[in-house]
């Protein structure tokens, strides 16, 4: 006698309720973390790459504006391969990325990690709010 096609398919663990809150609040406080605990620590960082404010601000603007665009295309990818598989390639994307912020040779070389730390972000924030 065969299955129907519900009944072979995997059973799926129901998640709490509160473990799914906590997971959502924690993505969504990612972005604010990701620009407000970087802001004190600007001084230093032109100082120590020695590179002048307005590069270093360069920095926060790349993030910032990454981090606006992509959700234009997180979106639709989300909504096409599905919201985990986007998150959990985000959250890789976001450890290397911030990997290789903090190993930076350069101000140029930050800049780039730092629009790829937004982007990465953006995918996280996307995926919480659908």
């Amino acid at each position: 006698m065969a299955l129907p096609q519900d009944a072979a398919a995997a059973p799926v663990a129901a998640v709490p309720p509160h473990v799914v809150v906590l997971s959502l609040a924690l993505l969504l406080g990612l972005q604010p973390v990701v620009t407000d605990l970087y802001l004190p620590a600007l001084p230093q960082l032109a100082q120590d790459l020695a590179a002048p404010m307005t590069a270093t601000q360069l920095t926060m603007s790349a993030l910032i504006l990454a981090f606006g665009a992509a959700q234009l295309v997180w979106g639709p990818v989300a909504d096409r391969w599905g919201r985990r598989p986007v998150l959990l390639a985000s959250l890789a994307l976001f450890v290397l990325a911030s990997i290789g912020a903090a190993l930076a040779p350069s101000i140029e070389v930050l800049i780039g990690w730092r629009a790829a730390q937004g982007a990465a972000v953006a995918a996280a924030v996307v995926c919480a709010r659908a």
